[in-house]
């Protein structure tokens, strides 16, 4: 599925968020808008730019969801625990991604818990899982639900 550079980046990402840090508590005046396709996910996705965190990754691995591109998924996904199939639905309408903790990763692990809605055959899902992270020679991967 093509999209458009300009265009807001699926993962929802925002201007001025900061991965994995916890809120001060103080509410910023600066107003956040979504960041593009282009200077979101859009790197990592063309093989450019490798995710720099485990948010990072999971943010760019809900697009590729988003986006259908089962060679992105497979290639950011532990070899070892990457399944056969990887069910992708031209029906799926996904609509949005909730992260809701991204601690700072320590010794090469991370994890990401985060919420994925979506609707197919016009039934809302919401997808939940703390996910775990494992970096391996320089380069974040999915290992599975933790």
């Amino acid at each position: 599925m093509a999209q458009d550079a300009t265009a807001a980046c699926p993962c929802g990402r925002l201007s001025g968020a900061h991965s994995g840090q916890p809120s001060s508590g103080k509410v910023s005046k600066a107003v956040k808008t979504p960041l593009t396709f282009a200077s979101c996910c859009g790197a990592y996705l063309a093989g450019t730019s490798l995710p720099p965190d485990p948010e990072s990754l999971m943010r760019s691995r809900y697009t590729a969801f988003v986006r259908g591109d089962e060679s992105y998924l497979r290639a950011t996904w532990l070899a070892k625990n990457c399944p056969t199939v990887i069910h992708l639905r031209a029906e799926t309408h996904w609509l949005g991604l909730e992260v809701k903790h991204a601690p700072p990763p320590a010794a090469n692990r991370g994890t990401v818990h985060f919420v994925a809605r979506c609707r197919e055959a016009g039934k809302g899902q919401r997808i939940e899982e703390n996910s775990l992270f494992e970096q391996v020679g320089g380069r974040w991967l999915y290992v599975g639900a933790a």
